[in-house]
């Protein structure tokens, strides 16, 4: 884990948020595919 957690502090700020949104867009992405299946 304190080898995972240094690289993490190493990466680029724009690559640590890119980190951060990816689940959010994943769970956007599966409640609209739930949403627009149901609509149709």
């Amino acid at each position: 884990m304190t080898i995972l957690s240094v690289r993490y502090v190493e990466l680029p700020a724009d690559f640590q948020m890119s980190l951060l949104l990816l689940p959010l867009v994943q769970t956007v992405g599966i409640l609209y595919n739930l949403f627009g299946g149901q609509r149709s």
